[in-house]
């Protein structure tokens, strides 16, 4: 899948409230989405640039043309690393392989119950039969939509 496909596809998703997306509409386009718990954070520029950075400070960067670290320009290659003046080491690698990063990592935080409301409510009932207290637990579940708020009643599943 094209890596353009693979954006839109992990930018699709409708995340929990933890997971922040934020995009500007200037020059360099510039997408980020952070894990706000965690800290972890997927970025690309133009569509051209990825990095993905995890919730241990691990950073893995698309391969640019040359950057500039304490006045020396640097060339890196897929597979190389440098470590920045602040200590951080920046990974270089393929931009499949960050997007792919980036999927696995968020796909673990999509809202499956967005747009619905739930509804649990435990019943506990009891009955004596010759003297011995029977109990029985009832667990009714429903849902209803949270984007029509005219819709009141909940479906329910026991």
């Amino acid at each position: 899948m094209p890596t353009t496909q693979k954006l839109k596809k992990l930018l699709s998703h409708n995340y929990r409230a933890n997971i922040v997306i934020e995009e500007n509409e200037g020059r360099p386009k510039v997408l980020i989405i952070l894990d706000a718990n965690s800290g972890t954070m997927f970025w690309a520029v133009e569509n051209a640039m990825f990095s993905f950075k995890d919730e241990d400070d691990n950073m893995w960067s698309t391969v640019p043309d040359s950057l500039i670290i304490n006045n020396e320009k640097h060339h890196p290659q897929v597979g190389h690393s440098i470590t920045g003046p602040d200590g951080e080491t920046c990974i270089f690698s393929t931009e499949e392989t960050i997007l792919g990063m980036a999927a696995c990592y968020f796909e673990k935080h999509i809202d499956i119950f967005y747009g619905f409301d739930l509804c649990m409510n435990m019943h506990t009932f009891q009955e004596k039969i010759n003297g011995k207290t029977y109990t029985y637990e009832l667990l009714e579940r429903g849902f209803k939509s949270a984007l029509y708020e005219k819709i009141d009643r909940y479906i329910s599943s026991n």
